[in-house]
């Protein structure tokens, strides 16, 4: 007659206690201490990402290159931009095999006129 053993039962010790993960994760998230904690990381990083916004909406160069641009400038800005990534997505696609920079840009235009349409 077989006998079906457990994995962690196999071995010749005591079993071992066992124990569930989650109850110590909830443990430790619901003292007073961790949830001060977590409020005031929260906080802090509200208000970094507040002032960062306000300083990069107030920096005169950006506004500056919001209003002088065409249309046409920047759809050619993010196709520059986009060429990083297409290349890794043509890498991809080709199987592995090292996209050119002309086969990405054709890839990055070809979405942003996709995109235009």
């Amino acid at each position: 007659m077989a006998v079906y053993i457990k994995k962690d039962r196999l071995g010749s010790g005591a079993p071992s206690p066992r124990r569930n993960p989650r109850s110590i994760m909830h443990t430790i998230e619901s003292l007073p201490t961790y949830q001060a904690l977590k409020e005031s990381y929260a906080q802090a990083k509200e208000e970094k990402a507040a002032s960062l916004k306000e300083q990069y909406e107030s920096n005169g160069e950006v506004q500056r290159w919001r209003t002088q641009m065409t249309q046409e400038e920047r759809t050619r800005d993010a196709i520059e931009r986009m060429v990083p990534t297409a290349k890794e997505v043509v890498t991809m696609r080709n199987g592995g095999k090292e996209a050119t920079y002309e086969e990405s840009r054709k890839y990055a235009e070809g979405l942003a006129y996709k995109s235009e349409k």
